[in-house]
């Protein structure tokens, strides 16, 4: 007996095509029908990425998967409609923030509303303080409040949260390989800001708009896959650099925006960082 989400064409994808296995689908029109589903939340979760498998029960299609299940979690069909959609922006200005961590990497600084999003800039620098400069600049400029400011703490990050609050500037901190919220369905905290309910994927397909950059295309490189555990998770940047791809330093700025629900607890002395708590 085999039972299991159609997430990867592997053991279980062949045994679903042998005659000799009695097949039981218990897939959203199943639901419906026996009423344990409703139109409403199929409705609500068919914009979201896994939607055909965890709800439709359908393998993906060869192409959209690579042997070792790895998949891409936007299409340029997603980038086409964000760059084209034209909307009046609203919503309070946040800004997220990746810190370059030597090598070919980037400081980047994302801008985003509620519908949204642009680069504000993309700078190599190692001077730190300059990069400290640079942040103050811009909350000044789109008259950002400090809880709104999202940064990687991970490394060299965290000397640029620490100065920032030296000069009274209670920005947030957080480091991307923490725990996830909901770490039920997610390896990490990265993992849930790009693929999570109320993460980039989800908000790009169904509102997101991107002001015109040619650095969005780093989107595009962004993969992941289901654990054997059913978690979510996302393709390391070491993992990408090994198979010839640049580190996604601006759409790994424009995730942190997603990390609102999040609120500094305080001082966590066991991760030498900030511990979080999310308010429901």
């Amino acid at each position: 007996m085999k039972i299991g989400n159609p997430f990867q064409r592997n053991h279980f994808y062949r045994s679903s095509l042998d005659p000799k296995y009695l097949k039981v689908i218990a897939n959203d029109t199943v639901g419906l029908l026996e009423g344990r589903l409703t139109e409403e939340l199929l409705q609500e979760n068919r914009s979201f990425r896994s939607y055909t498998q965890l709800y439709a029960c359908e393998f993906p299609a060869a192409s959209e998967i690579d042997e070792k299940g790895w998949s891409y979690l936007l299409s340029e069909d997603d980038l086409k409609k964000a760059l084209a959609r034209d909307v009046e922006p609203y919503g309070k200005p946040q800004l997220g923030v990746d810190i370059a961590r030597g090598g070919r990497n980037y400081n980047v600084i994302v801008l985003r509303r509620a519908n949204t999003a642009k680069v504000l800039h993309r700078w190599w620098d190692d001077d730190l303080m300059a990069v400290v400069g640079k942040i103050a600049e811009e909350m000044k400029n789109h008259n950002v409040a400090d809880s709104d400011v999202w940064i990687d703490d991970t490394g060299v990050g965290g000397g640029v949260t620490d100065r920032l609050t030296e000069l009274g500037h209670k920005v947030n901190g957080l480091k991307v390989g923490s725990q996830a919220v909901e770490n039920k369905q997610y390896v990490n905290l990265r993992a849930e800001l790009y693929a999570g309910k109320e993460g980039l994927a989800n908000w790009l397909k169904r509102e997101g708009h991107l002001e015109p950059s040619e650095f969005w295309e780093e989107l595009l490189r962004v993969r992941y896959k289901h654990t054997s555990g059913s978690k979510v998770l996302l393709e390391s940047k070491d993992d990408m650099r090994k198979r010839g791809e640049e580190s996604p330093d601006v759409s790994d700025a424009l995730s942190l925006t997603f990390s609102e629900k999040r609120s500094p607890k305080g001082f966590n002395p066991d991760v030498g960082g900030v511990a979080w708590e999310y308010f429901q």
